[in-house]
């Protein structure tokens, strides 16, 4: 099946740390949070931020949420429940699951990924909770395979799938020393935060802790991946994703 024209070099990255704060509203949230937009699809809505709540902020109550949800917290302190959460833990819903009532114990920073504008009501008798993961690097790692070959070093832990269409969410861990196989495509959107560590996609830009990036579905990337110290990211994508060598002949 033929695929969409590939594009070239519109990948975006950029620093979240110089993102400009805006509120964080949704129908049914609490009022109090800012968020830094990372993506917005092309008719505005959010697909991902880094949402900032202060000290001390509660959701006052367990919530459902109206459609896929995901969170990874990058620092902080968050009571979910019963359940104390810190750097590094995840949770995800789907539509009409319930998420616990929410307490910040400290200033949190956390990533947020929405398949739909996020709206919250009040959770029905016997709905299921949200998927909780406090610590990912007790999932066992997956090493990838590319081309028959086992990355020796790299650590997949896959956080949470849709089933819907295939699209899932990684943590990554990458060694130091790492170099890419040169440019690829894939046929969905692929969005990584920076958690830590340094590299590039290319050798004009060089990314760091704190970094977000986005390659579009089907814009080539790629041209020089490397890594001189490592690096740990998080990682997700909006259906099944592949990971395809670009070879001009083929395009």
């Amino acid at each position: 099946m033929a695929h969409p024209p590939l594009q070239h070099d519109i990948s975006v990255a950029f620093d979240t740390a110089k993102v400009a704060p805006e509120p964080f509203t949704a129908p049914g949230l609490a009022a109090g949070l800012s968020m830094r937009p990372l993506r917005r699809l092309a008719n505005g809505a959010l697909r991902s931020a880094i949402v900032d709540m202060p000290s001390g902020w509660t959701s006052e109550a367990a919530r459902i949420v109206g459609g896929p949800q995901q969170y990874f917290i990058l620092k902080g302190r968050l009571r979910l429940g019963a359940q104390i959460l810190t750097t590094n833990a995840f949770f995800a819903g789907f539509a009409d699951e319930t998420i616990p009532a929410m307490a910040a114990e400290s200033d949190v920073s956390m990533i947020a990924i929405y398949d739909a504008p996020p709206a919250y009501a009040a959770p029905a008798v016997g709905a299921n909770t949200v998927h909780v993961i406090p610590d990912p690097d007790k999932i066992d790692p997956i090493v990838p395979e590319i081309d028959g070959k086992k990355l020796v070093g790299f650590e997949r832990r896959v956080l949470w799938e849709n089933p819907a269409n295939g699209a899932d969410t990684r943590f990554l861990r990458i060694p130091g020393g790492f170099q890419g196989r040169g440019p690829n495509y894939h046929p969905v959107h692929e969005e990584i935060y920076h958690i830590w560590g340094d590299g590039g996609p290319d050798d004009k830009r060089k990314l760091s802790t704190g970094w977000f990036l986005w390659n579009p579905a089907y814009s080539v990337h790629g041209y020089h991946e490397h890594s001189p110290e490592g690096m740990v990211l998080l990682e997700w994508h909006d259906g099944k994703w592949a990971y395809v060598p670009y070879k001009p002949d083929a395009a």
